[in-house]
């Protein structure tokens, strides 16, 4: 005979779709050691510090409505995010975040690292 199905917050088809994963991972080149990943961990897609040799995971950004992208440097100490824009205009830049890898405290940057101008396509036939 079939059960009743539950649909209370804790029913267990329901923790099964709320099983705890990681999203992405990017190892420090300089420092393979050390690692970032993004997870659900905590119920919200947040960005993690990722301890490598021992698998441990320790919560970055706290966002109520979560951070998945973020890059972390070559050397490991620092990781980098875009805040969240917020009725600014289209070519207004977001401001970029430093964290430290393992403190939650972060840092505004001033400007955000430029990338470098594409080669012109277009030549002159005068």
């Amino acid at each position: 005979m079939l059960k009743k199905l539950s649909f209370d917050e804790n029913a267990p088809w329901k923790q099964r779709f709320r099983a705890p994963t990681i999203l992405w991972t990017q190892l420090a080149k300089a420092a393979p050691a050390r690692g970032l990943a993004a997870s659900n961990k905590s119920g919200v897609i947040q960005l993690y510090a990722w301890h490598v040799p021992t698998g441990e995971l320790q919560q970055l950004t706290h966002q109520a409505d979560g951070k998945i992208f973020g890059v972390l440097s070559p050397d490991g100490r620092y990781v980098y995010s875009r805040e969240a824009r917020r009725k600014m205009s289209r070519r207004a830049c977001r401001p970029t975040r430093r964290l430290a890898w393992l403190s939650a405290a972060p840092e505004t940057c001033s400007r955000s690292p430029r990338r470098p101008r594409r080669a012109s396509t277009s030549t002159s036939w005068t």
